[in-house]
């Protein structure tokens, strides 16, 4: 009987299962259960939270949007919560969520995913985890996030180097390089804020990146007169990627005290687009080395190693960079399709899925949270939470995989960076919301409280909120974009509140 079991394991049979518990994870997880949907939570670490668990985020990581913007559903932010929380508050703000609603009993620890197939016969997927019994399910999420595996430099280039050589994924905190030169490869969400931090500890840095045709912004997290930034729309329509813009360049160029970016980086990576049209790149320490002089950016690709060296080209010729001990690579990762193919049998062809989150040919799937551009994680999480709940329960009933493929192929054609995937556009984000929720969900607000269905239709048709006929639509871009009203402050205040800190740039940017 023994052998028998061991041959061939229990199979638990659900409506749905969900694989990973990061944000997305669990607020699929919750959504299913409100609905009473029998399902189950995989998860590879012996703990949920997803990357914000893990030992992988350096100790100076702040979250890039603002906290009333970065809401689980029903969970208001404790009052000692920065208006940036830093990877502390993020993981005790996650793992409250979690205990409160329960998450971790359904919840198939230490359970790494090693296939899942769909069997044809039956119209159910059959998953196997490296832990626990298989588990049989009509529906499958895959939430395990944006980022595949990491990407690693050529050794070919970076042989010949004698000192260290890391990912940005171990780098926690500046201590350990003291007294030494470092360098950075890349110019992205990481590389900045790890040269940031580094600069600001008094160590010596270069960051050595490609020269880029469509370089991107690096924004601060606060604007031109002081107050919190908030360039995540969520797909407000009220909020122009006008206005957005104009505020973003005002507070890049009062963070560099009246600089341009152009006066402080390489001409090949000075952007030639719109601020907030490109990735999310948030660093006020990386802005401040900049203008301070204390970090040096190179342009160019490394082409050879010597003990403590690289050599680079670029356009004008090249050079090299001496005194090097140690290296950190921030070339970013593989996205989340190539973990997808390698345990799923039919699995996507890429991320460009069909309404943000199913493939053609791959059926009764939903792949949960694989979103950039400049929306919070935990908005477009519910997004999906919805759309897969309502796929489960019969409500959204899926097109054909020949039309989901002519609406990727036409949303990519009009969409920004050419991808399904990139949330910055309102109305590309008001459209999807639409579909996936039909108009029928309760999205977090602000102080963490739900949103009325009603409240959330009338602003998907007319671009309003329930202060319309109050404020004139600069008003609103005053309220939703240049301060944050915490409390109940009325319109007035609110008002009073930008006249206090009114400055050239921040009317500039609103006009």
């Amino acid at each position: 009987r023994m052998a028998a079991s061991a041959s061939a394991p229990a199979v638990k049979r659900v409506r749905a299962c969900v694989v990973g518990s990061g944000i997305c994870g669990l607020v699929a997880a919750q959504r299913l259960r409100e609905l009473d949907v029998e399902s189950v939570l995989l998860e590879k670490e012996a703990h949920v939270g997803g990357i914000w668990a893990s030992p992988s985020m350096y100790k100076a990581v702040t979250i890039q949007q603002h906290k009333s913007e970065f809401v689980l559903p029903g969970k208001p932010w404790g009052s000692d919560a920065p208006d940036f929380p830093s990877v502390g508050h993020v993981r005790r703000y996650i793992r409250e969520y979690a205990e409160e609603h329960k998450l971790d009993e359904m919840a198939q620890l230490n359970a790494p995913v090693r296939s899942a197939a769909w069997q044809p016969a039956s119209k159910t997927w059959l998953v196997k985890a490296a832990n626990g019994p298989a588990v049989e399910t009509d529906w499958l999420a895959m939430a395990t996030g944006n980022l595949g595996a990491p990407r690693t430099l050529d050794g070919r280039v970076y042989g010949g180097f004698d000192g260290r050589i890391l990912h940005s994924t171990e780098y926690y905190h500046p201590a350990p390089f003291q007294g030494k030169h470092v360098v950075l490869i890349g110019f992205g969400a990481s590389s900045v804020e790890i040269a940031g931090d580094l600069a600001r500890a008094g160590v010596r840095v270069t960051m050595l990146a490609r020269e880029e045709a469509h370089a991107d912004w690096v924004l601060p997290r606060f604007g031109a007169g002081g107050q919190p930034l908030r360039l995540s729309a969520n797909g407000d329509v009220a909020a122009t990627r006008r206005s957005r813009h104009d505020a973003a360049r005002a507070a890049v160029r009062a963070r560099l005290g009246g600089k341009e970016l152009a006066d402080v980086l390489p001409e090949a990576l000075v952007p030639q687009g719109e601020p907030v049209d490109g990735r999310i790149i948030v660093s006020e320490m990386f802005l401040d080395a900049l203008r301070d002089g204390t970090v040096s950016v190179v342009a160019g690709d490394a082409r050879h190693c010597g003990p403590d060296s690289i050599e680079y080209r670029n356009h004008v010729g090249g050079g090299t960079i001496r005194g090097v001990d140690a290296i950190i690579s921030c070339v970013g990762f593989d996205n989340a399709s190539g973990l997808w193919g390698k345990v799923m049998a039919p699995a996507p062809d890429g991320v460009d899925l069909y309404q943000t989150m199913f493939a053609p040919g791959v059926p009764q799937a939903g792949f949960l949270g694989v979103g950039y551009g400049f929306v919070a994680a935990p908005t477009f999480a519910l997004l999906h939470a919805e759309g897969f709940a309502r796929a489960v329960t019969g409500e959204l009933e899926l097109p054909p995989s020949d039309e989901m493929r002519r609406w990727i192929a036409e949303t990519k054609a009009r969409n920004l960076k050419g991808a399904t995937n990139v949330f910055t556009d309102n109305e590309h984000f008001a459209s999807v919301k639409k579909y996936l929720t039909g108009d029928a969900t309760a999205y977090a607000k602000a102080d963490g409280s739900a949103g009325s269905a009603a409240h959330m239709k009338q602003g998907d048709e007319d671009g309003s909120s329930d202060q319309e006929g109050v404020l004139s639509k600069v008003g609103r871009e005053l309220l939703d974009e240049r301060f944050v009203v915490d409390d109940e402050a009325s319109v007035k205040n609110a008002y009073s509140k930008w006249a206090q800190s009114y400055d050239a740039d921040s009317f500039d940017a609103l006009r």
